[in-house]
């Protein structure tokens, strides 16, 4: 295979792929290797939720304590809320926009690492994570530090077309 091989003869690239990457510019196998990340994640920022500030970007890791959705006071728009509680001691509560669905992935007792930036919330008087990435545990995991995805995660564009209104992504990263 060469650089300038048609990324159509690549395994697992059929017509309909072969069209979205074509429309970001991508023709070939060389084309491919030089599409490059438009950001970075590094989630090896692992902190105690007490030593999170607002406008760091961090992972967390505690227990669920709480979760549940309601609605908000301004609007019709319903709130899933996930409170943590790591072994600092300190309460980091995560929400979701429409994410009603999420209360049947997250349950109380169950070790979570959360990934995003810390927010003030003025609502609660404290701080927050609005649409966090998640990764959930086993009850019995104790190495949970080593099986998180503490890494530089790197975020390409992505090569599908973007439905005008997305769901967050938090269940994505626990399937993994």
């Amino acid at each position: 295979m060469d650089l300038d091989t048609s990324i159509t003869y690549l395994k697992g690239v059929g017509p309909q792929r072969a069209k979205l990457f074509e429309s970001k510019g991508i023709h070939t196998v060389e084309d491919l290797l030089y599409y490059m990340p438009f950001r970075y994640e590094d989630r090896s920022n692992l902190k105690a939720i007490r030593d999170v500030a607002p406008g760091e970007t961090a992972t967390v890791i505690g227990e669920v304590i709480a979760a549940a959705g309601f609605g908000s006071r301004r609007s019709k728009a319903r709130i899933f809320e996930l409170r943590i509680r790591d072994a600092s001691g300190g309460v980091l509560p995560a929400k979701w926009f429409r994410g009603d669905y999420l209360a049947q992935i997250f349950e109380v007792g169950q070790t979570v690492a959360l990934y995003g930036k810390v927010e003030w919330n003025s609502f609660d008087n404290g701080i927050a994570m609005m649409h966090p990435g998640t990764r959930s545990f086993a009850r019995t995991t104790r190495k949970r530090r080593s099986i998180w995805d503490a890494s530089l995660r790197s975020i390409a564009p992505s090569a599908r077309p973007r439905p005008s209104r997305s769901a967050p992504s938090c269940g994505a990263r626990s399937s993994r």
